[in-house]
């Protein structure tokens, strides 16, 4: 008999349940967000949760970007478990997880135990990265760094190359990219070596 009642109210409450989820479902609709029509990525290059702690206490109050910061991730690389700016921006910059020194290619076949071994045709080849995506549909892409454009953060959002310290052909391979906008140092690679700059042939 306890068991035809509450399958009785079950019942009943049926209609109201799925009233509610309805209701609930027009709500989220309505609530979407708009499209995104621009995309600004800020990183803090060789900052890590211990300058953000010295920041705090410096200051001697909570940061700017406090309220906003709502997890924490596990970072690696393909042959690491520290990463450098290269294949950390790399990573920003592809999605593929890459080995150290690396700049937006595919990773060498030694990888860490428990990370799978690249397959061949991602080995050392180059990956396309956001802004490249980015240009394929119609956007408008740009770099704005306090350090050498060349330097391997920068560096991975713009270029492919097996080591970072390639900073003549990044800059080659950065003018070529056609982004629109560029802000930064390294003037050095763009200018030819016999007025003081590193470029070893025209660009």
């Amino acid at each position: 008999m306890r068991s035809k009642n509450r399958l009785r109210k079950l019942f009943l409450c049926l209609p109201g349940i799925a009233f509610a989820v309805l209701l609930a479902g027009g709500h989220f609709a309505e609530a979407a967000p708009p499209r995104a029509r621009n995309v600004i990525v800020l990183i803090a290059d060789g900052c890590s949760a211990e300058q953000y702690t010295f920041a705090r206490w410096f200051k001697g109050a909570p940061l700017s970007f406090d309220p906003y910061r709502v997890g924490a991730i596990q970072t690696y690389i393909a042959d690491s478990v520290i990463a450098d700016s290269a294949p950390a921006a790399s990573a920003f910059a592809t999605g593929v997880r890459t080995s150290d020194k690396f700049i937006s290619v595919g990773p060498h076949p030694d990888t860490l135990s428990g990370v799978p071994v690249p397959p061949e045709d991602l080995r050392y080849r180059p990956v396309a990265t956001v802004l490249e995506g980015a240009r394929l549909l119609g956007k408008s892409t740009g770099i704005v760094a306090t350090s050498r454009v060349t330097h391997a953060t920068p560096a991975a959002f713009m270029a492919h190359v097996p080591a970072r310290d390639q900073e003549e052909d990044i800059m080659e391979q950065a003018v070529y990219q056609l982004i629109d906008v560029v802000f930064g140092g390294g003037r050095r690679h763009l200018l030819p070596k016999d007025i003081k700059g590193r470029r070893r042939e025209p660009v």
